[in-house]
């Protein structure tokens, strides 16, 4: 009698730190979600965040070349008939590609 109340004992034990176990695996699932949420939202904010500025890279890069074009024209002009010749220089922009 006395192993069978002991087995009974052990048997209860066992399922208490079962249930244990599994209300943390539950709860750690439960905040694992909430951040997962929270960072794939911070994720989409920062992908759009880095398109649009990867199209503002791109339409600042075709400014420049417009700029350069005018700006070699009229430097064309103005130095038409001159002997001391104007010069404009344009730094040379990379954009970064990945």
């Amino acid at each position: 009698m006395a192993s069978a109340a002991y087995g009974a004992k052990k048997g209860y034990d066992g399922y208490q730190s079962h249930s244990e176990a599994d209300k943390i695996v539950t709860d750690a699932k439960q905040r694992y979600d909430e951040k997962r949420e929270v960072f794939d939202e911070h994720e989409r904010a920062t992908t759009m965040a880095l398109e649009v500025l990867g199209k503002q890279e791109l339409e600042i890069g075709q400014r420049i070349g417009e700029f350069k074009v005018l700006a070699d024209k009229l430097q064309q002009q103005i130095n038409a008939g001159r002997e001391k010749k104007l010069k404009v220089n344009i730094p040379k922009h990379k954009l970064q590609r990945n």
